[in-house]
């Protein structure tokens, strides 16, 4: 069975995340995230460049980071490391924004596609 160009990218994000290559980008990933503030944050082409990942290892690292409570923020402008309660704030509200949009996206295809389309039972 070939792999979709999703189980594609997930085989190599978790390639990845179990090398040990990981740990020690994770490490750099860090301690350049630390020197940012939201007043100055640092884009993900930065990130990429500076470690020599790409957006989707870049997005591993920051996932991994915040799930071990490693305050990573995040806006438009990039990412940062939150120093204050405001910070840690507004990038919850970030997420959740973000989170909503994909909630509200999956239930608008949900939604379409329990409507009968004559087209798509012509393509079955």
């Amino acid at each position: 069975m070939a792999l979709t160009g999703f189980e594609q990218y997930n085989e190599m994000v978790t390639k990845f995340e179990r090398s040990k290559l990981f740990l020690g980008k994770f490490n750099e990933f860090i301690k350049i995230i630390k020197i940012h503030a939201r007043s100055n944050p640092i884009t993900s082409a930065t990130i990429e460049q500076l470690l020599e990942i790409d957006g989707a290892q870049a997005r591993k690292l920051t996932e991994h980071a915040r799930a071990k409570g490693i305050r990573v923020g995040s806006g438009n402008k990039g990412y940062y490391y939150c120093k204050s309660r405001e910070d840690t704030q507004d990038t919850i509200s970030h997420l959740r924004e973000r989170a909503h949009k994909l909630l509200w996206l999956a239930s608008k295809l949900d939604y379409d596609s329990k409507k009968e389309d004559p087209q798509m039972r012509m393509a079955v």
